[in-house]
């Protein structure tokens, strides 16, 4: 009895598949590579999402300090604005300062509409377009059958609101 050594009925079969396996582990290579990007290439503006709306709710706490007795509604309103504008200013953030700006312009953050004060923050990018998909921080890979990888919202902002009144 002899073992088998390729001959037969299944002789030459490893010639045949030389280059199956270098083949195969391109496809797969390349399916294990765009998921990757994409979870890690996702994750950053879920992050910037994440430490715009930590702002949000932090300067919103913050308005707790702003005494407003004895002051008239307009004077409680402005103090209100320069307290929450220099609080995000000077936030202890990793994000750094010149990626977020108000959703109302630069330095404008904070909106107060009767007794509720809104905070605002919005990412900016390095040119200074609102736009995350026009400035992104990780590329954006464009693939033939897939898209864009990864598909990411327009508008990264983080908001917050608190009631607030000047007679406490």
């Amino acid at each position: 009895m002899q073992l088998y050594r390729g001959y037969g009925k299944h002789r030459g079969y490893g010639k045949r598949q030389a280059g199956a396996t270098a083949i195969e582990f391109a496809i797969l290579f390349t399916v294990f590579f765009v998921v990757l990007y994409g979870v890690i290439a996702f994750s950053l503006p879920l992050a910037i999402q994440s430490a715009l709306q930590h702002l949000a709710s932090e300067a919103s706490r913050s308005a707790i300090k702003v005494d407003g007795k004895g002051l008239t509604a307009e004077e409680y309103e402005t103090n209100l604005k320069a307290f929450l504008t220099d609080e995000l200013n000077q936030s202890k953030s990793w994000l750094p300062r010149a990626w977020y700006n108000g959703c109302n312009g630069p330095d404008d953050f904070v909106t107060v509409d009767s007794d509720t004060a809104t905070i605002c923050i919005r990412y900016r990018g390095p040119d200074g377009n609102p736009n995350y998909n026009d400035s992104p921080i990780a590329p954006v890979l464009v693939l033939p059958v897939v898209g864009t990888v990864p598909r990411t919202p327009d508008v990264l902002e983080g908001r917050s609101s608190i009631q607030v009144s000047p007679s406490r």
